[in-house]
């Protein structure tokens, strides 16, 4: 009887994988870079999208949470059964850029609030300011 239910599942699953990825086209599974970071979680498309982990050649974290589209971050709000981000919420991406907003499918929807990092240092403000002390004088002199 078990040989019966193993056999049955060996062949239902690989169909189960195949509708989820036509469906869904969502797939769990693992990837690991030529530097040896790992990934697992979840992917679409070919990308690292949905809620995931990473780490290094050595096992140690370096990220766990929400990708999009390949990107790494986070998201505070409701997600669905498969992961994916749904209703209101706010994500905040690894470079520090933030979206606040609904989300239909983990992709962002409709109107919300977008927020960009900018990272201007103290050493290219001195630059810009003494370029524009520098052409105030060129238009003096000339």
């Amino acid at each position: 009887m078990i040989d019966h239910m193993l056999l049955l599942y060996s062949q239902i699953l690989p169909l189960l994988l195949l509708i989820s990825i036509v469906l869904f086209s969502i797939i769990l599974g693992t990837l690991t870079s030529l530097t040896g970071m790992i990934y697992n979680g979840l992917f679409r498309n070919g990308k690292r999208d949905g809620y995931g982990r990473t780490t290094d050649s050595d096992g140690r974290l370096v990220y766990e949470g929400h990708f999009v589209n390949d990107v790494a971050g986070t998201h505070v709000g409701r997600v669905d059964e498969y992961g994916r981000r749904m209703g209101p919420g706010r994500v905040t991406y690894a470079d520090g850029t933030s979206f606040e907003g609904e989300f239909v499918g983990d992709i962002e929807n409709g109107k919300g609030k977008c927020m960009a990092v900018c990272s201007i240092t103290m050493m290219t403000m001195v630059v810009m300011m003494v370029m524009m002390v520098m052409m105030m004088v060129m238009s003096i002199l000339t």
